[in-house]
């Protein structure tokens, strides 16, 4: 605005000591170049910003898309690990199941293995005896003569 009126005082001396139409016609010719100039300049500076907020909203809509992708991989992801921690727990259980299960089955194992060592020193116990038995019974018959058949 002071550039303006410094620009129309100029004219005005100019139309003041000259007197003459031609004049003043240069000098606006003059500004109405100089304001074809500057309206040049501004359009350009317009259709720069312009470019800069299109490629700034392009930029914002990508980084928004982005930024919704990754929230649902995360999503995603957060759900599958909750899935693996609950199974884990499930294989966890089932695995002290397994643990509990061959405990019980080696104490179970432990007596019937103690049970049959001691049936089977019992049977070995027996047939010794037998045998003694047997002998004895083998001896005495031989020394009173009783004559025994045959066995079986």
């Amino acid at each position: 605005a002071a550039a303006q009126s410094l620009r129309l005082a100029a004219l005005a001396s100019e139309v003041a000591s000259a007197g003459h139409f031609e004049e003043v016609i240069k000098v606006i010719d003059g500004m109405i170049s100089q304001l074809a100039a500057e309206e040049q300049k501004d359009q350009e500076k317009v259709d720069a910003c312009k470019d800069n907020y299109q490629k700034l909203d392009s930029a914002e809509k990508d980084t928004e898309w982005k930024l919704n992708t990754t929230m649902a991989k995360m999503d995603k992801l957060e759900a599958l690990i909750e899935q693996r921690v609950s199974e884990k727990a499930e294989v966890a259980s089932q695995l002290a199941e397994v643990v509990e299960s061959i405990a019980s089955l080696k104490g179970n194992r432990t007596e019937d293995n103690t049970a049959y060592l001691q049936a089977k020193s019992d049977d070995e116990k027996a047939v010794g005896l037998l045998q003694q038995a047997q002998a004895a019974l083998e001896e005495y018959y031989a020394k009173n003569g009783v004559e025994v058949g045959p066995l079986g």
